[in-house]
């Protein structure tokens, strides 16, 4: 799952939605495409969080620091 998540996309089409044509941004993730909105700006930050989130977790256990500081 979080190499799916460092490797998504933000992927854009235009439609006509109850607020008129404009795009319509999705969250594309491996093979799946999942809707997330009208808003660019909330599309590319939600995209920044997943990838970032998935970096934090994918660093090696040996970066870590332990209990004693070392």
């Amino acid at each position: 799952m979080q190499r799916a998540l460092l490797d998504c996309d933000i992927v854009e089409e235009t439609r006509v939605t109850d607020c008129g044509p404009g795009p319509m941004y999705f969250l594309k993730l491996g093979s799946k495409v999942i809707p997330i909105g009208i808003d660019h700006h909330f599309a590319e930050m939600l995209k920044f969080a997943l990838k970032r989130n998935a970096e934090a977790f994918e660093r090696p256990s040996s970066t870590l620091v332990g209990e004693n500081g070392q």
